[in-house]
Order: structure tokens, then sequence, then C-alpha cells
């Protein structure tokens, strides 16, 4: 399966959720992380058990610079969320969130899949693993 992307956003999105997801866990604590098919999209699942969001902060939270009032002490600029929900976007995708304080966080992230593929671009594609297309990196 292949969705039409830029690799170096995907990348940050991925990174920055899990760098929070590690970051916002207790040392040694569970994340999960599930990817699966659903149609014409991919859903992609990063879950914690760490500090969570307080439930009348979560409408604020993929604002630029907002940062939840239980993380003082923990090093953040505010940027991070906003910045994924920026590069979903731009891949025509979605995001949810849903986070109990002291529980922990569930992001999920849907994007399509470019589904104009043939098969045999596909095969190439699993040779190469990475390939340009039009300046745009597909992964």
């Amino acid at each position: 399966m292949f969705i039409q992307s830029d690799a170096s956003l995907l990348s940050q999105l991925f990174g920055n959720l899990l760098s929070n997801a590690v970051k916002y866990s207790p040392e040694g604590g569970l994340i999960k992380l599930e990817a699966v098919e659903d149609g014409a999209e991919i859903s992609v699942t990063i879950e914690d058990r760490g500090i969570g969001i307080p439930a009348a902060e979560l409408d604020r939270i993929f604002e630029r610079y907002y940062r939840g009032s239980n993380t003082s002490g923990i090093i953040g600029s505010g940027v991070g969320l906003q910045l994924v929900k920026t590069i979903v976007e731009l891949h025509n995708g979605s995001i949810a969130l849903t986070s109990r304080e002291g529980e922990g966080s569930r992001f999920t992230i849907r994007l399509p899949i470019d589904m104009a593929r043939t098969s045999a671009a596909c095969a190439d594609a699993r040779e190469d693993e990475r390939f340009e297309t039009h300046g745009e990196t597909l992964s």
C-alpha cells in the first residue's frame, strides 16, 4: 500500500507524535503504534499511557504555542501539535485525539491512499523502497 506524500513532512509528523508519547510517559511506559488500511485511507494510531491532557484543554491542544497546564517542568515549545495538524491537513487527512488526564492520549491520523497507482508501479516502488515523481517523494 502506498500513499502520496511528502516523506520528510510525514517523518516530522510521526516523529513528533512518537517523541511526545515518550516525553509525556513514565520511563518504560507502553507506547502503542498501529497502522491499518481502511478502505481508501490508512489509519495510524499512536497511544500512550502518559500524563494525558486535561479535558478542558482538549479544544486548544492544536493551537500554536499552547501547552497543557499539567506540563510544567517538561521541556517543550507548544508548536509540535500545531505542526502535526498542519502536515495532516496538507496531505488531505484528518487527526483525532482522545485523552484523559493521568491515563494517556491516543492520536489517530487518517491519510488517503493513492488508489491511482498501477500494480506495476507498486512493485517497482517495493524494490526501490522510495522514489520520486514530479518532485514529490512517495513512500
